[in-house]
């Protein structure tokens, strides 16, 4: 929409941040965690809202898979959202 010049109003803003979310989550149960990941990334420099349920997928998905450097990263970055978007 942007790129065609064309504003995003609050519910087509909604409904892509809604969908972005339900795909993270989709990739973490298929165990795509690269793509998961990337797309999570993704999501953050666009400044995509992640949903609670994106983070308790990712860090649970990383947890299952071994691999705790990232579930810590994904879990302080949950901490981080959510203390600024609180206060």
């Amino acid at each position: 929409m942007a790129l065609g010049g064309i504003s995003p109003n609050l519910a087509s803003w909604s409904f892509h941040v809604r969908m972005h979310n339900m795909v993270v989550q989709g990739l973490c149960n298929n165990v795509d965690r690269t793509h998961s990941f990337q797309l999570y990334l993704s999501m953050r420099i666009r400044g995509i809202s992640v949903e609670l349920g994106t983070f308790d997928r990712l860090v649970k998905c990383f947890c299952k898979r071994g691999d705790l450097n990232k579930a810590a990263q994904i879990l302080e970055e949950m901490i981080i959202d959510r203390w600024l978007h609180s206060g």
